[in-house]
């Protein structure tokens, strides 16, 4: 049968992955890229990464949360270190050192990135240099493993997010560019990395007060103004268009496991394919009945508005076995096929007679929706124990009504 068939692949398959790294093992063999080494190296950095972005992060609280009398007493470490920028490049480095175990491509580039920015700018801040060499390490010990990070992410970045980042980089270059050309209107500012340096400490609203304008500059003040609006701004927009959209993902997934989680446990329960309008008729009798069901949805837009009004659904392809499988229809009491397309019903009834003929779930009732009158007696012939025309059925029942006969008299005729 088709889902003994698949089983047995899933195991064969396994097998062979297993048998392959044994020889990889003994010496006998080669992993193909990226190799057993690379692979074992980034499963250990995808874990250290988060690690040392949470650390990151507590550090920089630390300046928030102890006393003064008690900072006066932690060491050199935590005393010196920038808080926010260590709690900013310490955000970053959590979240996306979770999707480095996953071997995202993007996350493996945005981190490097991240952790090259906080290196540069601890120096230039003039953070411990156990901070920013530190980060400056993990950059090193990231970039040789490039090809064991090879999956795309499941969501691209949004245009909106785009224009977060951009906003934010330009923003910054608008700084230090200004900055470097008003550097005669500053006190302390020489440097293309005074001139950054300002740009950072502005846009961050923290200013030491070591470089200032000078008296009757109002050049110099317009411009210092300015970049303060400027920074607001334009981090007021990469949070809403970046790391909210981010923050929220993160959120969604932890649900869809939880989701996950919960589909595991189900028992006696009716799979609804297909949430169309008969998909929703079924479904609001279920609930009606208070019947245990989960609907198998393709439609992602669906499948989320379902989700939110708190029915059980399972994104994915009704037709595709592995779906079905998810969806636990081995344990499972019925199916019932609603999709508007009578091939779609029919391959459903097939998956699930297999299911039921194999085995695995004998006592399991498949319902198929029909269209076409004439495709009953296939439907029937694949498996279906009820196959149901609704608009064949609906026809009827209104030609009765047309004709006289009563209402009580057409629903006894429609049950019998």
């Amino acid at each position: 049968m088709k889902v003994q068939r698949g089983r047995s692949m899933l195991v064969a398959e396994k097998g062979d992955r297993m048998r392959l790294l044994r020889r990889v093992e003994r010496g006998s063999g080669r992993l193909p890229d990226p190799s057993l080494m690379a692979f074992r190296a980034a499963t250990v950095l995808g874990v250290v990464v988060p690690v040392y972005g949470l650390l990151r992060l507590l550090t920089g609280l630390f300046h928030w949360i102890l006393p003064a009398r008690m900072l006066s007493a932690v060491p050199e470490l935590l005393s010196e270190v920038h808080n926010t920028h260590a709690i900013a490049s310490g955000l970053f480095l959590f979240f996306l050192g979770l999707r480095l175990l996953r071997r995202q491509r993007f996350s493996y580039y945005a981190s490097l990135m991240v952790l090259a920015a906080s290196a540069v700018s601890g120096v230039i801040i003039g953070v411990t240099p156990w901070f920013w060499g530190s980060g400056f390490a993990v950059f090193c010990s990231l970039v040789p493993l490039r090809s064991a990070f090879t999956r795309r992410a499941k969501v691209a970045p949004t245009p909106g997010q785009v224009v977060g980042v951009v906003a934010v980089m330009l923003a910054l270059g608008y700084g230090v560019v200004g900055a470097y050309l008003l550097r005669d209107q500053f006190t302390n500012l020489n440097t293309w990395g005074d001139a950054l340096y300002f740009a950072i400490t502005t846009l961050t609203t923290l200013g030491y007060g070591d470089i200032i304008p000078l008296t009757g500059s109002a050049t110099a003040k317009f411009f210092a103004v300015s970049l303060v609006v400027v920074g607001i701004s334009s981090f007021l927009t990469a949070m809403s268009l970046v790391v909210v959209p981010f923050l929220e993902s993160q959120t969604k997934e932890v649900m869809q496991a939880m989701d996950r989680f919960r589909k595991r446990a189900l028992r006696d329960h009716i799979i609804v394919c297909f949430y169309t309008q008969v998909g929703q008729s079924v479904a609001g009798q279920l609930v009606a009945d208070r019947q245990e069901f989960l609907v198998v949805e393709p439609g992602e837009v669906i499948a989320e508005t379902l989700q939110a009004e708190g029915i059980r659904v399972l994104q994915g392809d009704p037709t595709d076995e592995h779906t079905l499988l998810k969806a636990s229809i081995g344990q499972a009491r019925a199916v019932v096929a609603c999709s508007d397309r009578d091939a779609d019903n029919a391959l459903i009834a097939l998956i699930a007679n297999d299911v039921k003929t194999s085995g695995l779930n004998p006592r399991l009732r498949i319902v198929a929706r029909i269209e076409q009158e004439e495709g009953i007696r296939k439907l029937e012939s694949a498996g279906a124990d009820y196959v149901v025309s609704p608009s064949t059925l609906g026809g009827r029942m209104m030609g009765k009504y047309a004709a006289g006969e009563s209402k009580e008299d057409v629903m006894r005729e429609s049950s019998d």
